[in-house]
């Protein structure tokens, strides 16, 4: 992804099971491929992300900004972590990929069943 120099880790959360009765296949993240064949790698969201993400976007921010910042919660994109600032320059049509995998709806609003994050992608 443009802007960021070298490669870096994922933060250690981000493969991290949330419990132990969640099945080894929810936890398995969703692979998605970019419209600039950037590969983008999100697991669940977590409660604690909405909660980074919340403070990422700031006080007063609108629902869509808290979005963005839980994608960057969630996201990792060519092997690295994103900022909100990098979800804010990509595509509306990656924007909006990210986002359906992340809230299970499709670009109209209507719900994904099941939820992409949840069941395996093979």
């Amino acid at each position: 992804m443009t802007g960021l120099s070298s490669p870096v880790e994922a933060p250690q959360h981000f493969m991290t099971p949330l419990s132990p009765e969640k099945s080894k296949r929810d936890a398995v993240p969703r692979t998605l491929t970019l419209s600039t064949g950037a590969v983008a790698v999100l697991r669940e969201p977590t409660g604690y992300d909405l909660e980074r993400a919340a403070t990422a976007a700031g006080p007063g921010a609108n629902n869509v900004a808290l979005m963005m910042a839980l994608i960057a919660q969630v996201a990792i994109i060519d092997g690295r972590p994103i900022a909100f600032e990098d979800v804010r320059a990509l595509k509306m049509t990656d924007v909006t990929l990210l986002l359906g995998a992340v809230t299970g709806e499709d670009a109209e609003g209507n719900a994904v069943s099941p939820s992409p994050l949840s069941t395996s992608s093979s």
